[in-house]
């Protein structure tokens, strides 16, 4: 009845009341904030994220002390917008899994590049996820990309391993890998590189 009320004051010929979430939209669609049909929206959604925000990821890793703080929060944050795309509880994405057994699709590593890309400021290729298939093979390519010191020795699950659950077990990610042939890994990234492009022709 709100909607309905709100509608009978305007003077729009065409109008249309759905569910809709901006911020989900942008993160699958890049280009949509520049797209001025949404400019309204968009304001209103900052004012309420300013409300509620947290400290950007990248001022936390600029203002961090150290380089293993700074792996850490990187780590940190790449672990949690995987669970987000994902739908899981964070504790439950080890950092050390390949996230495709975790049952990451193309179209969901689309969504994690644009959340990586939005989130960290950096442009990122959307072959990313199978470029770096682990969040412990992702965090150091990230930090070169921005241009972070890292001092580890080891991965994550190392150092807090206590953060996974006991029904989640880390995989061995080589050894997997160490299974295939060089042409099998070949074959293996160009199908994955054709589903992807189909997915980028239906966009």
């Amino acid at each position: 009845m709100a909607a309905l009320a709100r509608l009978m004051s305007e003077t729009a010929a065409q109008t249309a009341v759905m569910p809709f979430d901006l911020t989900l939209w942008q993160e699958f669609y890049p280009a949509a904030r520049e797209n001025h049909f949404f400019a309204a929206l968009a304001r209103d959604t900052e004012i309420v994220a300013a409300e509620t925000a947290v400290l950007p990821i990248i001022t936390q890793l600029k203002e961090a002390e150290s380089g293993r703080q700074r792996h850490s929060l990187l780590a940190n944050h790449v672990r949690s917008e995987v669970a987000q795309v994902l739908r899981l509880a964070t504790d439950r994405i080890p950092f050390n899994k390949p996230l495709k057994t975790l049952g990451i699709d193309s179209l969901m590593t689309l969504e994690l590049r644009n959340r990586l890309e939005t989130s960290l400021g950096l442009t990122l290729s959307a072959t990313l996820i199978w470029n770096y298939p682990t969040i412990d093979a992702l965090v150091p390519y990230l930090a070169e990309k921005m241009s972070l010191s890292l001092e580890t020795t080891g991965g994550l699950d190392e150092i807090e391993s206590q953060e996974i659950g006991p029904d989640v077990l880390p995989a061995d990610e080589a050894g997997i890998l160490g299974e295939l042939s060089q042409a099998d890994l070949e074959t293996l990234l160009a199908n994955e590189l054709t589903e992807i492009d189909e997915l980028l022709k239906g966009l």
